[in-house]
């Protein structure tokens, strides 16, 4: 990365390009309720939302021909004012605030998840932990979602479920030490495996961003941490996969 790079400079210049666009209005239908808005409020922090705009591929849209989301409009406005603002006071209630994070992660808002993480930190209690880094895939279709040319590499640990009572767990593995390595590199999903006639199941890990595809499997020989380490090596360098 070139440390001469001035980023507060192409940040000037997008925002420049996104207020001398024309006025532009948008209405977006989030799970029947609709919302009007303009096209730079959209666009301001990335995200999903400015790739469903600048899509060139046909997007979902209602019976009026607004752009359609399939998502729950209960914490949308909350979306849209950090959109237009920056900035949100956050209701104070954990439960809120953790829907919250859900819908800012779904939308791609770095800055309002660490807004949430932040105020869920200081209303945990005293040694309460917050398992806020684990974040699941509960089915096929929330998968295709996640790893379809995601903005970020998406890294998914295929987890063995309860077998004979018990939870198996990846040899040498630290997840929180995991999360702690890659978590500014990769988005991490955990994904539980079906499993059928008490079959052997091992851990399995896959890495996804657009065309690149890589998978691995915990073979129970040297533990896997060396092997997602190279995995990840590879990945990054772009270097062929056998």
């Amino acid at each position: 990365m070139n440390d001469d790079y001035d980023w507060v400079e192409e940040y000037q210049i997008l925002e420049y390009k996104l207020a001398n666009e024309p006025y532009d209005l948008r209405k977006l239908n989030v799970g029947g309720t609709i919302y009007q808005t303009t096209k730079y409020t959209l666009k301001k922090f990335g995200g999903r939302l400015k790739r469903i705009l600048e899509s060139k591929t046909k997007t979902a849209t209602d019976e009026n021909g607004d752009i359609f989301i399939d998502r729950s409009p209960k914490h949308f406005e909350s979306i849209l004012n950090y959109m237009r603002h920056g900035n949100i006071d956050l209701p104070d209630s954990v439960k809120e605030v953790k829907e919250i994070r859900e819908e800012a992660r779904y939308y791609e808002l770095t800055n309002l998840l660490e807004l949430c993480d932040e105020f869920i930190d200081e209303k945990l209690a005293p040694g309460t932990r917050d398992h806020r880094n684990l974040k699941f895939i509960k089915n096929d279709d929330e998968y295709l979602q996640i790893v379809t040319e995601p903005v970020k590499p998406v890294f998914v640990f295929h987890y063995a479920p309860i077998e004979h009572g018990k939870f198996t767990y990846p040899y040498n593995l630290n997840i929180q030490d995991f999360l702690k390595k890659y978590k500014e590199r990769f988005d991490i999903y955990f994904k539980a495996q079906k499993v059928e006639n008490n079959e052997k199941v091992f851990w399995k890990w896959s890495i996804h961003h657009y065309n690149k595809y890589l998978e691995g499997q915990d073979g129970y020989k040297y533990g896997v941490k060396e092997e997602i380490d190279n995995d990840i090596e590879k990945f990054l360098k772009n270097a062929p996969f056998p």
